[in-house]
């Protein structure tokens, strides 16, 4: 074939394409949706997406949970697609900005707000009747998850799994043995700034004697110091109710968020001192390990995800043992982070992970979204939690209704109930759960949520590329850690910072001219 008629038919081919794809664009049968999906026997077809670990107890438990469905259910037949979780998240998000998602996925909401071309909740996901949740599940699962689950005032998720996130730090339950510290005292009351460093310098002292090397009482590297700041150190100081804010107060008069006056220099300060203070004058935490992982080096204590990741790990590195991968790990042991004086309550943030349903654009129909609904409250209902642990054996997460679930495995060996520390800090999970102040930042009905959304992207102290957690804030949090600026000074340009990110942003956007 010559070079000529090579490129003739290159041409050929591109004239198809476009003109293929000229009709999916202009005629409208070719992009018509249909109202419903039927199976060859006449059921309902509900699509359902999950991301996993291919091979995993959760991907077997999810195809057996579905087989049952499909086995017992006369009108409605779940259509599973299961990826691995690596893939997922883009997968879905391309999915949602084509305008056909699938029917049912797991945390939807959260995916939706993070696509780029499509993050409007109230239209893409669909809001949970409040009849298909009842009084007894309502009050199982208590006020911290019933938060959790809500965006902008609806519910928009099943849970099957609840957590806390912040005023933990995880470590060696050995190393305070053996120095002695009563952890469970502090665990049950807490401690102040002043009695932290008196009794981890004991702690620390003890670890470098019992391994000889130059042990650390805390450990921590950069990427993570703002999580510390903010989600750990601050929200105690603060309260739950300006944490939930999330730094930004709405101004009735003039029409506009600012930075909440909550937040004010000592508040900020106060943390930051505490955190200098640990590396350049208390000696405990090693500025040599900012830069480092958990993995990587020898410390008494780093932060935890949630009061539940100790007692995963403990579990997982004592797996890793029996199948003889790795030596016996340490004791670990949740610890408690300290606050700036004595009494101070502990402020968790809770979250709850679950299914909910997504819409697709033209909607299906109601009879179609009532169906995926029935397949998102199935899929995260104790049943399948139970059939989840059964295959497991671990957790990381609450189950939201412990009651219903615990009732469906009593013929189920408990590696938690086995081992007094870990079943100990479970109780103490649970319990805070129910009972500690919580906030959800997304689960307040926030005036002009679209705005909110922007400058918490812009500023705030959860989004992953903020001012506060990658941007000029992370510098000056930065430069305190290395002891080149007062504490004092950095909460006064933080604040500083935040309100011209705010104002830089109006000045784009007035009110009332979005």
């Amino acid at each position: 074939m010559t070079l000529a008629q090579r490129i003739a038919i290159q041409w050929i081919v591109l004239g198809a394409l476009v003109w293929g794809l000229w009709r999916v664009v202009n005629d409208p049968s070719a992009r018509a949706v249909p109202q419903r999906r039927v199976h060859e026997d006449g059921r309902e077809v509900v699509t359902l997406w999950m991301g996993t670990i291919m091979g995993r107890w959760d991907e077997l438990a999810m195809r057996e949970a579905i087989r049952r469905f499909n086995d017992t259910h006369r009108e409605i037949f779940i259509d599973a697609k299961l990826m691995p979780a690596t893939v997922y998240g883009s997968k879905v998000n391309l999915a949602v900005a084509s305008g056909r998602p699938p029917d049912v996925v797991y945390n939807a909401d959260e995916l939706v707000q993070s696509n780029r071309q499509r993050s409007d909740v109230s239209e893409l996901v669909a809001p949970i009747p409040e009849s298909m949740i009842s009084a007894e599940t309502r009050a199982a699962w208590g006020p911290a998850i019933l938060r959790a689950i809500r965006v902008e005032g609806k519910i928009v998720r099943f849970p099957d799994s609840a957590f806390l996130n912040g005023m933990l730090l995880r470590g060696n339950l050995d190393y305070f043995r053996e120095a002695g510290v009563d952890i469970e005292q502090y665990l049950e009351h807490g401690w102040d700034y002043e009695t932290f460093t008196r009794e981890m310098t004991k702690v620390q002292e003890a670890a470098r004697r019992m391994t000889g090397r130059e042990v650390y009482a805390f450990g921590l590297n950069l990427a993570n110091a703002h999580r510390l700041l903010y989600t750990t150190l601050l929200p105690p100081i603060i309260g739950a109710e300006a944490r939930a804010r999330s730094f930004l107060e709405y101004d009735e008069r003039s029409g506009r968020y600012r930075v909440d006056p909550a937040i004010t220099v000592d508040a900020l300060a106060a943390p930051l001192r505490f955190m200098q203070d640990l590396i350049h004058k208390d000696g405990l935490w090693g500025r040599k390990y900012l830069g480092m992982d958990f993995g990587q080096i020898g410390v008494v204590s780093i932060l935890a995800d949630t009061p539940g990741y100790s007692i995963y790990s403990q579990l997982y590195a004592e797996e890793e043992i029996r199948r003889g991968v790795r030596e016996r790990p340490f004791h670990a042991t949740n610890i408690p982070a300290p606050t700036p004086r004595a009494g101070m309550a502990p402020v968790f943030s809770a979250g709850a992970n679950g299914w909910g349903v997504m819409r697709r654009i033209p909607p299906l129909s109601d009879a179609h979204t009532r169906a995926a609904l029935e397949v998102a409250r199935y899929v995260a209902s104790p049943e399948v939690q139970a059939l989840v642990f059964r295959m497991s054996k671990v957790r990381i997460h609450l189950w939201p209704d412990d009651a219903a679930v615990a009732a469906l495995v009593t013929d189920v060996e408990d590696p938690i109930a086995a081992d007094a520390w870990l079943s100990y800090l479970w109780g103490l999970y649970k319990d805070w759960m129910k009972n500690a102040a919580t906030y959800h930042a997304d689960a307040g009905d926030w005036p002009d949520p679209a705005t909110r959304k922007d400058l918490l992207i812009r500023m705030g102290p959860d989004a992953p590329a903020s001012y506060l957690t990658a941007g000029m804030g992370k510098q000056i949090l930065e430069a305190v850690l290395f002891n080149q600026k007062a504490p004092e000074e950095a909460a006064r340009e933080l604040l500083a910072g935040m309100q011209r990110e705010i104002d830089e942003y109006y000045a784009r956007n007035p009110p009332g001219g979005r």
